[in-house]
């Protein structure tokens, strides 16, 4: 959804400032840290959506495998 709902970002993967500063070469901790964050900014990015518009996302995305536990998450469902 970052990349639709944030057209001018280049990228939109997990950043790894901290394996660069430390040089750790795997902190999963962390990982799931700004894992957990950046669905959260996902959350908030979808819920500031205008409602044609996330309708417009579910009914091209809502039965795709990739996206139907993200609008299972939100509990977006389209009401017929």
């Amino acid at each position: 959804m970052k990349r639709i709902a944030y057209v001018d970002l280049e990228i939109h993967s997990l950043g790894k400032d901290e394996k660069l500063m430390t040089g750790e070469l795997n902190n999963p901790f962390a990982d799931a840290k700004k894992t957990r964050e950046l669905l959260q900014d996902e959350v908030l990015v979808f819920h500031r959506l205008d409602n044609s518009l996330r309708q417009i996302y579910y009914q091209l995305l809502g039965t795709r495998k990739e996206f139907r536990a993200f609008f299972s998450w939100v509990d977006y469902y389209l009401h017929k």
